[in-house]
């Protein structure tokens, strides 16, 4: 376990992939869990539950609005949420803040996995982060998967490890993500960057090379169509595949459902491992005053028309 003290942890949730499991113009993400939380907002909170500095939503473009408008741009801390002995608790809130991101253009149907958009959330972050202050550079990243369900509330009894440690993920009977099972874990800025490598080093584009019509750019010719573009098929195994079980530290998980198949998510409803109502407001948009003591709408003009206006 390494003895630096990463500051910043930022949290990832990949949502961008090439179709969707429900058939739904929607994001599958939206799906519930408990009666106030939906699957990406139980991603969102585990990170949040982690101490994540930040937290960064990686989604197809024309998504973005409406997790906007359904998710907000803040999250409240739970550790946090209600500190009684405080002499102010509503002053000593911790807000995290949350971003989107999306593929670029270039990637969309290439590249687009869930594997490829934790790579991209991350590098967005990092180039966000240097434009303002190579202090603010992330050191690691919180990845927590909408595809499956874990107890969200957990990491935070772990946050001296997760703070104190170095690779980390989470274990279910067995398994972990190199198993290609959604369960989180945590990697660094390096292992972001050798991901990001072995995508582009392992993946097939639109055109080969004949070796029968030699080299150079006259023996080019189109792949065949199941061969092109093979990284948007990539599991998470083969994304990171550099690297072994052996290299991180693990915490026991809860529990762990996978609900990326409609029977999946029917295992995970008749299952006893189900989350209360939410008696807060954890999500906040950024439309909202101030959060921290204050009212959480704008006071806005009323403009409805009475007499004196006529």
């Amino acid at each position: 376990m390494s003895n630096i003290d990463h500051r910043h942890l930022v949290g990832i949730v990949p949502l961008a992939k090439p179709y969707s499991i429900y058939n739904n113009i929607w994001d599958d993400g939206f799906i519930n869990i408990s009666e106030t939380v939906n699957a990406i907002q139980g991603a969102i909170l585990e990170c949040a539950s982690a101490g994540c500095s930040s937290i960064w939503v990686n989604a197809d473009y024309e998504q973005i609005p409406l997790l906007k408008k359904r998710i907000g741009s803040w999250v409240e801390d739970p550790v946090y949420y209600r500190r009684t002995f405080e002499k102010k608790p509503s002053l000593t809130k911790r807000i995290i803040p949350i971003y989107y991101s999306w593929n670029h253009q270039k990637d969309i149907g290439r590249r687009d996995s869930y594997g490829w958009g934790i790579i991209n959330a991350g590098f967005v972050a990092t180039k966000i982060a240097q434009n303002i202050s190579k202090h603010l550079i992330p050191d690691r990243f919180y990845v927590s998967f909408p595809v499956s369900v874990t107890n969200f509330w957990q990491p935070q009894h772990h946050r001296k490890q997760i703070h104190q440690g170095d690779r980390i993920c989470f274990v279910h009977e067995g398994k972990t993500f190199l198993d290609d099972e959604f369960i989180s874990f945590i990697i660094t800025q390096e292992d972001l960057r050798e991901a990001n490598r072995n995508v582009k080093d392992k993946g097939t584009g639109f055109k080969m090379v004949d070796p029968e019509l030699g080299q150079g750019l006259d023996a080019l010719v189109k792949r065949p169509a199941e061969e092109r573009w093979s990284a948007r098929k990539f599991k998470i195994s083969e994304i990171f595949s550099f690297l072994e079980l052996k290299d991180f530290d693990t915490i026991e998980g809860d529990f762990y459902h996978r609900i990326d198949t409609w029977e999946g998510y029917k295992s995970f409803m008749k299952s006893d491992n189900h989350f209360r109502k939410l008696n807060t407001k954890y999500f906040y948009n950024r439309g909202k005053h101030k959060i921290n003591g204050h009212d959480e709408t704008e006071q806005r003009r009323h403009y409805s028309f009475s007499k004196e206006d006529e």
